[in-house]
């Protein structure tokens, strides 16, 4: 594979993601020419499988490589959610102070915080 069709296809999985966090619906044309195999390479070797399905989804493409990505995120998601509300409830139980630095915090996060 050349240096430019690598880096195109590194576009589409960049595109992709960012359609995926601003909540837009992909271009259905610039879909249609992406090469979905190399995309799926490239965002999951980056771990991006889960925002190019959110994004594809939007757009109706239904690829079960990404649904299983986006599926296997969301599990993820609220496992790690309820580990969290687990370890703040017995850290305020036991009276200690705390602040979360890094991970996913949802139920913290509002739209309109932002």
């Amino acid at each position: 594979m050349s240096d430019a069709i690598l880096k195109e296809q590194v576009w589409d999985v960049l595109y992709l993601a960012k359609c995926a966090v601003d909540g837009l619906t992909p271009d259905a044309e610039r879909i249609q020419a992406m090469d979905l195999d190399a995309v799926w390479e490239i965002s999951d070797k980056h771990a991006l499988s889960s925002a190019c399905a959110t994004a594809l989804d939007s757009a109706g493409v239904r690829d079960e490589r990404f649904i299983q990505a986006r599926g296997k995120a969301v599990r993820k998601m609220a496992l790690m959610d309820a580990e969290r509300k687990t370890l703040c409830s017995h850290l305020e139980e036991a009276g200690i102070w705390y602040l979360p630095l890094k991970g996913p915090l949802p139920s913290l996060w509002h739209a309109t915080d932002v």
